[in-house]
Parts: C-alpha cells; structure tokens; sequence
C-alpha cells in the first residue's frame, strides 16, 4: 500500500504521472462527491486511471433530502456542500462525461450523521475496454 498526495488531472493530459503508469481494479470514492464542484470532471479524471476494459469506479455518498440539505450548511464558505445527489447527475458523471460501462445506481443503507438520518446510495461504473 502506498499513499500519494497530488492534485489529479486526467491520464496523460499532465506532465508527469503520479501513479508511474499503474492502472487501478478498483477506485473507491466515499462521502466525497457531495463535496466536489465539478463531478463531471472528477469522474472523468478517475475513470482515466481505471484498468480498461475490467476497472470498476465505486462511489458512495448521500442520495439527496430534505435531512441532507441540512447537514453542514455552515461550510458552505469553506468547501463545496451539495446536500447530496439524486440519480440523474451521478448517471450523467458515470456515463456522459467518464464513458463508464454497465452502470448502476442504488440506494444502498442508512446513516445517522449529525442527529438526523440519511440515505446513502452505491454508484458502480467500468471502464471500458479502449
């Protein structure tokens, strides 16, 4: 295991390659979309590092309410808060902008956060094969 701090940018767009040319089985993203501006961009740049044909994108976070509209609104300033998503725009990131094969989108469990219970859901993606 190898931990490596650097600001993505798609494979091959970029003067050096953080990853030494490694391709990944798996990239897992947890509780983070909610926090990113562009998920479209982000999603592309990951996919980029996917083994193809065979490489999965993983990506849990909160499915969108009226109890996670309400969580962190005082980070606004700091960080981008989306409040979750609903299925349509993780399909557009998954498929539109990354290319990604044999999507899925399901609500996945429960989580308390904050006093307030909110729904999560698990995207899965595959690069393809070119």
């Amino acid at each position: 295991m190898k931990a490596i701090c650097t600001e993505l940018v798609e494979r091959g767009t970029g003067d050096t390659d953080p990853f030494d040319g490694a391709v990944f089985d798996v990239i897992v993203c947890t509780q983070a979309y909610h926090h990113f501006e562009d998920i479209n961009g982000t999603t592309k740049i990951l996919a980029s590092y996917l083994k193809p044909g065979t490489g999965v994108l993983v990506v849990i976070d909160m499915i969108r309410s009226s109890e996670s509209e309400k969580l962190h609104k005082d980070h606004g300033h700091v960080v981008v808060y989306k409040g979750g998503f609903e299925e349509e725009p993780i399909r557009s990131a998954f498929v539109d902008a990354a290319g990604l094969q044999n999507y899925s989108f399901k609500p996945a469990f429960q989580m308390g956060w904050e006093e307030k219970l909110v729904d999560l859901f698990i995207a899965t993606g595959v690069r393809t094969a070119t």
